[in-house]
């Protein structure tokens, strides 16, 4: 058995200054204790499910100053932590997490606590590693001092979890013959494909292109040429577009992962580049052929754009125009729901790498422990932190932790008093209204911690007021709530 102090010292090794967790009375809080006392730091959680969160955003948006590894008890500890890891692993977040593990002799005296760990991680896409030295296999790529794979390491046992991205994930099925030379392209640029030097060279020189969700926190959103987020065939289905906009058209799929929830609904010649080889890269060079004038009304955007303005003037639309003409140098943390569509196709931040959400699982509720994440990481750059109803409902201890931390977040709490995304279709009415809510919703709405302002806006200009001033430098809650009808109006049709 490896000893806690030389999981730790190995920890510093590798670049790491921070554990995140819920520390038990076994191995964690030896590694824990080892840890702090050759320099390290730690941060305690609420709970097991948001430490990898919270760790994996830090590495990821911490200019590589600072290393984060989540930390787990075993057994129910573990299962708790599963959520997070999941995420890291669907959002392809390099990240290294560690939980306990018990030997054989314990294992009939701790019935609760023992747990196949290999099935368990293996149910979310980790499998053990082949090689059995941990120093080889529990390690970072130091040239870039970035994790080269999602990473679990479970004491006792020893075992190493790994991931690594294989090509044949990367794509779908390709198309081997297909006649481009009477085909318009339509481009679709993947997460992988948007890390591609080549890539982003091409779009540079103005081949018009659409994103997925995936893609969007790497590169600039302000790009003339940049068509909106692709959400599949079905996007073009609206009768205010021309019926012909699919006819000899073929669809380039770049760096695509099966698991950015794009769709196909309609039999659209198409072809899947996953840039696993120089010769697909080459491939695509080739496919696209010369930069061409894509019809700017084509783009989802415009048809977007028309049903949003149908709504009255105080809707998740106009919050987001204000947030995009007030050019805050800040990040963005936004939760999925209703509203997370419209941030998606229209958000405007100032520079690429400002946007972090889950963009690929649709995990609900991570948007809170992603903007802690951020604030631990770059103190000196506010965040903006955007939740529904149902993601403040569950991120109440998390807010908790910001007001502790005195970490520069104004969360943005989106409110239409009905769970739109629950209610969805059905008449809003006052039977409906509220019967969704946890039993201890409107309690939480006044019962935010001191330290934090709270305040309640039901206009565009009572939001510009109480954003400007925000002094961008501790937490703050704003409340904006929308008339239930203008909220529906605003999102109904864009999911």
């Amino acid at each position: 058995m490896i000893s806690s102090s030389e999981v730790a010292k190995k920890l510093k090794q590798i670049g790491a200054d921070l554990i995140i967790g819920v520390p038990g009375s076994g191995d964690s809080f030896e590694i824990i204790n080892s840890f702090l006392e050759s320099g390290g730091n730690f941060l305690g959680t609420s709970t097991e499910l948001v430490a990898p969160i919270i760790a994996s955003t830090i590495n990821r948006a911490g200019d590589q100053q600072r290393y984060s590894v989540s930390i787990s008890i075993r057994g129910p500890g573990l299962i708790a932590s599963l959520p997070g890891l999941y995420f890291n692993y669907i959002e392809d977040l390099k990240s290294i997490s560690i939980s306990e593990d018990l030997d054989i002799s314990e294992v009939t005296l701790n019935h609760h606590k023992s747990l196949d760990t290999s099935r368990v991680l293996g149910s979310i896409g980790l499998i053990k590693s082949q090689k059995d030295d941990f120093y080889e296999n529990f390690s970072i790529d130091n040239k870039k001092n970035q994790v080269k794979r999602m990473i679990h390491f479970s004491t006792r046992s020893e075992n190493v979890f790994t991931y690594s991205r294989l090509p044949k994930e990367l794509c779908y099925e390709n198309l081997k013959t297909l006649e481009f030379k009477r085909h318009r392209r339509i481009l679709v640029i993947g997460k992988i494909g948007i890390e591609n030097s080549e890539v982003k060279s091409l779009l540079q020189s103005g081949y018009p292109f659409f994103l997925t969700p995936g893609a969007l926190p790497y590169y600039d959103l302000n790009s003339m040429n940049f068509l909106g987020v692709w959400s599949g065939t079905e996007q073009f289905k609206y009768l205010s577009y021309d019926p012909r906009i699919l006819e000899n058209v073929v669809i380039i799929r770049v760096g695509v992962m099966k698991r950015e929830l794009l769709t196909m609904r309609q039999k659209v010649p198409h072809i899947d580049l996953s840039l696993a080889s120089k010769t697909e890269v080459n491939q695509l060079l080739d496919l696209v052929g010369p930069v061409y004038e894509y019809s700017t009304s084509l783009a989802p955007s415009n048809l977007r754009k028309s049903i949003i303005h149908s709504s009255s003037n105080w809707n998740v639309s106009s919050v987001i125009s204000i947030l995009n003409e007030l050019n805050l140098k800040a990040n963005y943390s936004f939760d999925v729901g209703s509203f997370g569509t419209l941030i998606e196709n229209f958000i405007r931040p100032c520079t690429p790498n400002s946007l972090y959400s889950s963009f690929i699982g649709k995990f609900m509720g991570t948007a809170v422990p992603i903007a802690i994440g951020l604030g631990i990481a770059k103190p000196n750059t506010p965040i903006i932190c955007i939740l529904g109803e149902g993601g403040f409902a569950s991120s109440f201890n998390e807010i908790s932790l910001i007001s502790t931390l005195d970490l520069p977040i104004c969360i943005l709490i989106l409110s239409d008093n009905s769970m739109h995304s629950v209610v969805n279709n059905r008449t809003i009415d006052q039977s409906t209204k509220n019967k969704f809510f946890p039993a201890n919703f409107q309690k939480l709405k006044t019962a935010t911690p001191p330290d934090v302002p709270c305040i309640n806006v039901s206009t565009s200009s009572k939001f510009v007021d109480a954003i400007s001033n925000w002094d961008m430098k501790s937490p703050k809650l704003i409340f904006l709530d929308f008339d239930p009808s203008s909220y529906a109006t605003g999102v109904e049709f864009l999911r």
